[in-house]
């Protein structure tokens, strides 16, 4: 997330921010904001279509155990 109104909107009210993207989307950068990945958890959760949600990043992900 390059854009820095996304990523405040994002970091802020990740409810809402994911409510914008109920089709989908590409989000790049997403390590930029962690405290998204709670939500897109539950999100996924409700609707798992396979590739609605494609996450980037210039970061290795790790699980959490």
């Amino acid at each position: 997330m390059k854009d820095l109104g996304k990523l405040e909107f994002a970091t802020s009210d990740p409810v809402g921010f994911l409510e914008r993207y109920q089709n989908g989307t590409i989000f790049d950068e997403v390590q930029r904001v962690p405290e998204l990945f709670s939500f897109l958890q539950t999100e996924v959760g409700r609707n798992d279509a396979v590739g609605r949600f494609i996450l980037t990043g210039s970061h290795q992900f790790h699980p959490v155990e």
